[in-house]
Formats: structure tokens, sequence, C-alpha cells
């Protein structure tokens, strides 16, 4: 649809001492890149995803079969965060590569 992902400009800025928080979601599901979206769309510039597979969607992707689920479409979804600012790490598993 050719959209940019963008925060809405009629909303009022965050507080400096809020807005650079640092906020790190534990894997990179569809739950994660949603609040990451609407995180990143809320104005907090400092939204982080750590994944422990090297790809993006959770069981969405390792779980249900491909002909029920599109693959593509979780990948758009990160790619929407990635627009917003929010970085997303892979191969980086909880306990182990973050602390």
């Amino acid at each position: 649809m050719n959209v940019k992902q963008i925060r809405d400009p009629n909303l009022k800025p965050l507080p400096e001492n809020v807005r650079d928080v640092k906020i790190a979601l534990i894997g990179a599901g569809s739950a994660s890149l949603s609040c990451a979206s609407f995180l990143a769309r809320l104005g907090y510039n400092n939204v982080h995803i750590y994944e422990k597979a090297n790809y993006s969607g959770g069981l969405v992707t390792s779980e249900i079969p491909p002909n029920r689920s599109n693959i593509s479409d979780v990948e758009w979804e990160a790619d929407m965060a990635r627009e917003l600012g929010v970085k997303i790490f892979y191969n980086k598993e909880f306990g182990k590569d973050v602390t």
C-alpha cells in the first residue's frame, strides 16, 4: 500500500527523559511486533526486539503450516516495525546472549 509507518503528528511529544528509555521485548512473535510498533508510534526511540531464531513471527512461522499462514505477511509486519525505528536482533537467546 506504500503507506509509511509514522508517528501521529497530532500527538504531543513525549518528555525527553521518557522517549529515550530503553525498551527490550523478548521474542519477535506477533505480540512483540505489535507492541514495538505501537510504542514506536507513540514516540519511543529505543525499542529493541531480541529473537533467538533467525526469523520473525514466533509460532506463526515455526508451528502453523504454510498453507494456513503466510510467512511474507509476518515479514511485512517486521519491516513495518523497522520503518518506525525498531531494531530486531536475531540469534539472541534470553539468558544466554541477553541478560
